[in-house]
């Protein structure tokens, strides 16, 4: 652009990192965390799509009846009626949450990078980046459509592909 046109200004972001206890099977001996560790929910987007959202693309709810439980179990077609209403913006999560007697659990989030995108790129974001535990209850699961590949990784294992070019990170 040398200088002819002023940077896009960063637009507010998050993203949640979904973490879980590292899965106990024999390939796990072989990677880069050996047994135990945690992994990481990976989540590669569509390039069509421009936003990020847990429940929506992951089946995931960090919310519960009080501000000590987490909804248990976010699978049954209730949910999937919800989740693909938000999808489709004929339900808010305000509403939802008030429907079926919720509260959001932020308190689960903790805080862990924040990155702004360089002056270079179009689209820009100042993204902040929470971790948080995968209800013991719940699942994730490929449901958004908005995902181009999904699956549980280990940190280490995930920055050695990247570094391999097997993974865009």
């Amino acid at each position: 652009m040398a200088g002819k046109q002023p940077p896009a200004q960063p637009r507010d972001a998050a993203t949640v990192m979904l973490l879980r206890p590292a899965a106990e099977h024999p390939a796990a001996e072989h990677s880069a965390g050996s047994a135990g560790g945690l992994e990481v929910y990976m989540l590669r987007r569509k390039s069509s799509m421009a936003v990020r959202e847990t429940f929506e693309e992951s089946g995931v709810l960090l919310a519960g009846p009080s501000a000590g439980s987490v909804a248990a179990d976010t699978t049954g077609e209730d949910w999937e009626a919800d989740r693909r209403a938000l999808l489709d913006r004929s339900l808010s999560l305000a509403e939802m949450l008030a429907r079926r007697g919720l509260v959001l659990r932020s308190d689960l989030l903790r805080p862990w990078s924040r990155w702004i995108t360089p002056v270079i790129e179009e689209r820009r974001f100042d993204a902040r980046f929470f971790a948080a535990a995968l209800p013991s209850q719940q699942r994730t699961r490929d449901v958004g459509g908005e995902a181009a590949a999904v699956a549980w990784v280990r940190p280490g294992d995930a920055i050695a592909m990247g570094r391999r070019k097997e993974y865009p990170l």
